[in-house]
């Protein structure tokens, strides 16, 4: 199984639209949204949680009150029970990204932005750089972000944080065909490339035998849901 949900976070979203639905959120996570200073963190907070929790109830026989939410020691958020799904949430711009899975699953956005290119011989692989350097200008930040994206999704994937260095492992894409090598050996897992938006890369690495359904989940519908709990 695998379910990846995302939502768009508009100019009609506001904290006021979202405060009653703490009630839902874990304390811990209405704690930090108080030492927010920002109304657009407090808001992606509130909502990322609530879109984590969505899919896992939509999609499975888990009540919410059931949720609790715990880390590892490197930081991944990890759902405390003996339910079998797995999560990641993952965030940039105006976009929100969910996956869930009954196995490994990690999951990346990021908001398509003018960088230096260049940053990416300190950080990807010879073969990776070398590949954004050979294509067009107009194309260059597409290729960056794609790397990007999966190297995130890999590393968010093992579960053990920024201990991985993103250039100990390379991507070879070859139109839609993903690979990983590490240490000279093809890893098992599996990647793809996320068609959400023109201005915005995605990527999910995955064990799970295929992506069941991509879906764009609007606010108000993770709203009313949510209230007609109450």
């Amino acid at each position: 199984m695998l379910i990846i949900n995302y939502v768009k976070i508009n100019e009609n979203v506001t904290i006021n639209k979202l405060l009653d639905l703490t009630q839902f959120i874990s304390s811990e996570r209405v704690n930090n949204i108080k030492r927010f200073r920002f109304e657009e963190d407090k808001i992606r907070s509130i909502l990322g949680e609530l879109l984590v929790r969505y899919t896992i109830c939509k999609n499975s026989s888990i009540k919410n009150s059931d949720i609790v939410f715990k880390k590892n020691e490197f930081g991944k958020p990890y759902i405390d029970c003996n339910y079998g799904i797995q999560f990641n949430l993952s965030h940039s711009g105006s976009y929100l990204i969910c996956a869930i899975s009954d196995q490994k699953i990690g999951i990346d956005i990021e908001k398509i932005q003018d960088i230096d290119i260049d940053i990416a011989s300190n950080f990807f692989c010879k073969s990776e750089y070398d590949e954004i350097s050979s294509v067009p200008n107009l194309k260059k930040y597409e290729y960056f972000y794609s790397y990007w994206c999966l190297k995130e999704s890999y590393i968010k994937y093992i579960g053990e944080g920024l201990t991985i260095p993103l250039n100990s492992f390379c991507f070879e894409i070859v139109d839609e065909n993903i690979k990983v090598i590490k240490s000279n050996e093809e890893k098992k897992e599996k990647f793809t490339l996320l068609p959400i938006s023109n201005n915005y890369k995605a990527a999910v690495c995955y064990l799970a035998a295929e992506i069941e359904t991509i879906s764009e989940v609007a606010v108000d519908d993770i709203i009313t849901y949510f209230i007609s709990e109450i």
